[in-house]
């Protein structure tokens, strides 16, 4: 297993109650199993996950992307402006 850091932006940051969420996930990893992985390492996110994208270095990645280890990985919530 490989331990990931994953940051929290907005209102994923207000439920976790945190930063970063460190989840465990297998090799090669896919986005879809950060997903799944977050919702164990921290449930408070499981209502907001489906409506989340995952960005890994800066860019939007679909669920079936392989993640590379090194990479930085941010869990951005619905953006509203107003």
């Amino acid at each position: 297993m490989i331990k990931i850091q994953v940051q929290m932006f907005a209102g994923a940051k207000q439920l976790a109650g945190r930063d970063t969420v460190e989840v465990e996930v297998r090799s090669p990893i896919q986005a879809r199993a950060i997903f799944d992985a977050l919702q164990v390492a921290a449930p408070e996110l499981t209502p907001l996950i489906p409506s989340c994208r995952l960005a890994v270095d800066n860019r939007y990645v679909i669920d079936q992307s392989i993640i590379d280890e090194d990479s930085t990985i941010a869990l951005i919530p619905p953006v509203s402006g107003g």
